[in-house]
C-alpha cells in the first residue's frame, strides 16, 4: 500500500506541475487526489495499526500458554 500512496503523492506532484505551468483548469482533480491520498494515508495507519495490536495480542497469548498457564 505504501507503494499506492507513493504513485498518487507523485502524480498530484505531477498534475500541479501542469496546472502551474500550463494554468489548466485542474485544480478540482487535483484536489479529489490530494484528498484519495490522504484518505488512504489514513487506511495506512490504520492497517499499521491494527497489525501490531494483533501481533502484540498473539505475543501475549504466546506468554500466557508458555509461562503463566502452565503453573496451574
Amino acid at each position: 500500500m505504501d507503494k499506492y500512496i507513493s504513485i498518487m503523492e507523485n502524480s498530484e506532484k505531477i498534475l500541479m506541475q501542469i496546472y502551474c505551468d500550463d494554468h489548466i483548469p485542474i485544480l478540482d482533480t487535483i484536489q479529489e487526489l490530494q484528498a484519495f491520498t490522504s484518505e488512504a494515508r489514513a487506511q495506512l495507519i490504520n492497517y499499521n495499526l491494527e497489525n501490531e495490536k494483533r501481533e502484540f495480542q498473539e505475543k501475549a497469548e504466546e506468554i500466557m500458554l508458555k509461562y503463566i498457564l502452565p503453573e496451574k
